[in-house]
């Protein structure tokens, strides 16, 4: 692994955002920076628009985060742009670290017109058909990025399949769960009693955003005929989301209002998931879902539909994976694991091995690092 000279100042570095708010993407950046080298990096946070709860947690830190406040019909106005660029011009940044499609645009015109010498583009999903525009936006960006980060093999395919980028630029960096967060934590008995679980239910859980790709319509449908033949099951959705009402209402129509607790947006997922005995999550496209690493961690089988980078992460022996969309798959899954503890608690125990093996917040920072040193360690860089 390349080394920076211990005796150099920090190198800045400029992770772009649109918004912060809660999601996967948003809390990766949350635990990277959370495990990054300060003697060798020294990270800036940029955020476009909205600056959100995990914003708020980030800027608690102390990192220092700047908001734009830019409106996102107003985002792609010149003097936005100008705007970025300068901040990046005054703070020295050496690397910019876009994140996600629009911020991997934004943000890598920014770096251009300040004169950045290093840009990373981390793609964190698969599926999203980009227009002719975007196609053409992205490689001719792609000239001037040195690496792009993928989060899963999966991810890296796609990317390459669309001709944004050549395959040496691309590199597959795995996200990563603080382990820790998801070892022990509350009495499982006192959580489900707080989050009004009946006694003696076995609990399904899924943790995603109410937005249509994650597809909860499929969920509900799905359990209805889960809870129709299984006694004693209850089901914890937690999410917000542009959908919470028309989810809301799904669940009073299917009659599902005494087995089904929409929980909103939370804080305290490590405790709930302490509290679940499995995992689901229904998407019709992912990358590589941090919900499901940290169900996994918390030693939770997961069923999910087999998209993106889940396969990558799931593996033959962590859970049971169904093709998107198809219900009757995805209830009989959940059939499956309901109706046999003993192999819910092998498959439970080997998420929580594989996550610790492969996932580990630790092992993703490094491999960032790895890339930043790298790219400066290349004849072209300035310093």
């Amino acid at each position: 692994m390349t080394q920076v000279n211990a005796t150099r100042s920090p190198v800045p570095v400029a992770y772009v955002y649109v918004t912060l708010a809660t999601g996967g993407a948003e809390r990766h950046l949350a635990t990277l920076l959370a495990h990054l080298d300060r003697e060798r990096y020294a990270p800036h946070v940029l955020c476009l628009s909205e600056v959100g709860a995990i914003g708020e947690q980030i800027r608690a830190t102390g990192v220092p985060l700047r908001d734009f406040a830019l409106p996102r019909k107003r985002l792609w106005l010149p003097g936005g742009l100008l705007r970025v660029a300068r901040y990046l011009r005054r703070n020295g940044i050496r690397i910019a670290h876009t994140h996600m499609y629009h911020a991997n645009t934004y943000g890598r015109l920014a770096a251009l017109l300040a004169g950045v010498p290093h840009v990373v583009a981390t793609v964190h999903t698969t599926g999203g058909h980009p227009r002719r525009k975007q196609r053409l936006m992205n490689r001719l960006l792609d000239r001037h990025t040195d690496r792009i980060v993928v989060v899963s093999e999966a991810a890296r395919q796609a990317l390459l399949a669309e001709g944004a980028t050549d395959a040496a630029k691309t590199v597959v960096i795995r996200n990563g769960v603080d382990l820790a967060r998801f070892r022990g934590g509350a009495p499982r008995t006192s959580v489900r009693e707080a989050l009004g679980v009946p006694p003696g239910a076995t609990v399904v859980t899924a943790v995603a955003r109410l937005e249509p790709e994650k597809r909860h319509h499929d969920l509900l449908r799905a359990f209805r005929d889960v809870a129709a033949d299984a006694r004693h099951v209850h089901l914890l959705i937690a999410g917000d989301g542009s959908l919470r009402e028309v989810i809301a209402q799904q669940v009073r129509d299917l009659g599902l209002q005494d087995c089904v607790s929409l929980l909103g947006e939370r804080r305290d997922v490590p405790g709930i998931l302490g509290a679940t005995d499995l995992f689901v999550l229904p998407s019709e496209r992912e990358g590589a879902p941090l919900a499901v690493l940290e169900a996994m961690a918390a030693g939770v089988p997961v069923v999910a539909s087999a998209v993106g980078g889940v396969p990558e992460m799931v593996g033959d022996e962590a859970g049971i994976l169904y093709p998107p969309g198809d219900t009757a798959a995805l209830a009989a899954a959940l059939r499956a694991l309901l109706a046999n503890p003993g192999r819910r608690a092998r498959m439970g125990d080997a998420a929580a091995r594989r996550a610790a093996l492969e996932f580990s917040a630790e092992e993703m920072a490094r491999r960032v690092e790895e890339v930043y040193a790298r790219i400066i360690a290349a004849p072209s860089d300035p310093a």
